[in-house]
């Protein structure tokens, strides 16, 4: 959602060659502000024989500060529209969290006409409000063995409709420290902490650990992951039931999410399904996570393959980051797979509904993308349901009663090729419930 605001300014032929503050306030919850403006500058005059004479009348220069009086760029009159953001903002301009308060445009009056100017500011706001987002967790760059720098890796993130990717470069966390922006892909730190016993993915912090990333032993280990874990890094288990399986024991390490689904579905990755449906049946609320732990194009690897749908407040970071943890989020097959939006009295996937004596309603299932021949699961810790899709919907809808359960989360099997038995595309996060 967006909502505008319009100043109107007359600038006096007096205050020329004079700067000067021009206030408005940013309101809660705001992820891009948009300035736009527009004055008088040039003036057409047609002399006797019918030439028209173009001269600049008025020359307006625009710069910005937030809400703390920090310069946050400078356009000067070059352009009329310019914009911030806490992820990405226009050349020129500092990226920033936005934060509500009273902020300035920074005018600078070089050229008044003798009458004085009159400039239209129109200020764009864009509100947080919950969005699907789709990225990937796990990728890697030419930083460690893969073939692609980040921006190639960007384009085709750019190419495969990806809204944000970690990079997570084996034992490497250099490329953090250089990272591109882009408008339309969140670019965000990560590294794979990598050792022979298990691999672990550390992100969002630009250096989850200090010196050597070497450990020895399962103590060394787990001194490791408490070191990410201080530096702010949100720690992940990957692809633990793999050839490069977690030897360490799932038992010994704490951490806040695990990849249950690495890149082409695989026994190892139901085999970590499975697993995952142990620990909710014994209370544990454990947010899943997926990424296609891409290297080079190849058959079965690509970027997205499989997806993370991430319902975020915004495209910043900070938002991305809060949303992994909670786990409001499926994993689905690609960017173009099936889509699952649950909710129940407000809370959303990886959210607990608490009530009493009013009972828990219903559980709304709101699927996109569904084809004939699909599987739909839904597994609470007393049943699993089974719904066979006969044709293609865009949209598909399911409700169901969550009196009497502690979790209720979704599945959906599809053929990958008309006619071959069907495997896992897309699986959610539970939504638990507490009395």
């Amino acid at each position: 959602m967006q909502t505008t605001i319009t100043i109107e300014l007359f600038i006096e032929k007096t205050q020329e060659k004079k700067y000067f503050m021009l206030p408005f306030i940013v309101p809660e919850a705001v992820s891009r502000i948009d300035i736009r403006y527009d004055y008088p500058r040039m003036a057409h005059a047609e002399d006797a024989d019918g030439n028209v004479k173009v001269s600049e009348i008025n020359i307006i220069d625009l710069a910005l500060s937030d809400y703390e009086g920090r310069h946050l760029g400078s356009s000067g009159s070059d352009r009329n529209h310019i914009f911030v953001s806490e992820y990405y903002s226009c050349p020129g301009y500092t990226e920033t969290e936005i934060k509500s308060g009273e902020w300035n445009i920074v005018v600078g009056a070089y050229k008044v006409q003798e009458q004085g100017v009159k400039v239209k500011y129109e200020i764009t706001f864009t509100h947080k409000e919950r969005r699907l987002l789709l990225g990937d967790l796990h990728i890697h760059t030419n930083g460690s063995d893969g073939d692609y720098s980040i921006n190639q890796i960007a384009d085709l993130a750019e190419i495969n409709h990806l809204d944000f990717i970690f990079i997570t470069d084996h034992n490497n966390y250099s490329q953090n420290f250089n990272l591109p922006k882009r408008e339309n892909v969140t670019i965000m730190p990560g590294v794979e902490w990598t050792h022979y016993n298990g691999h672990v993915n550390f992100l969002g912090v630009k250096k989850a650990y200090e010196n050597s990333f070497i450990t020895n032993s399962t103590r060394e280990m787990q001194q490791k992951l408490d070191e990410a874990r201080n530096s702010g890094a949100i720690i992940s288990i990957n692809h633990p039931f793999s050839d490069y399986g977690f030897k360490f024991g799932l038992g010994n390490a704490e951490f806040d999410c695990i990849e249950v689904w690495n890149g082409f579905m695989s026994e190892s990755n139901m085999e970590c399904v499975a697993w995952w449906q142990e620990q909710l049946m014994e209370g544990r609320k454990l947010p899943i996570v997926g990424g296609s732990d891409f290297h080079r194009l190849k058959t079965g690897e690509i970027i997205g393959c499989p997806s993370i749908g991430l319902y975020t407040l915004s495209q910043a970071p900070a938002d991305i980051y809060a949303s992994i943890r909670a786990g409001n989020c499926f994993i689905t097959e690609s960017p173009q797979g099936a889509h699952i939006f649950m909710n129940c009295m407000d809370k959303i996937m990886g959210e607990t509904v608490t009530t009493g004596k009013q009972g828990f309603g219903d559980c709304h299932m709101e699927f996109e993308n569904i084809r004939g021949g699909d599987l739909i699961k839904v597994i609470t810790d007393k049943d699993v349901s089974e719904i066979e899709i006969n044709c293609n919907y865009e949209r598909y809808s399911l409700c169901r009663s969550a009196a009497g359960i502690k979790f209720i989360r979704t599945e959906l099997y599809r053929s990958p090729i008309p006619g071959y038995p069907k495997i896992l595309a897309m699986l959610s996060n539970p939504i638990y419930f507490c009395r």
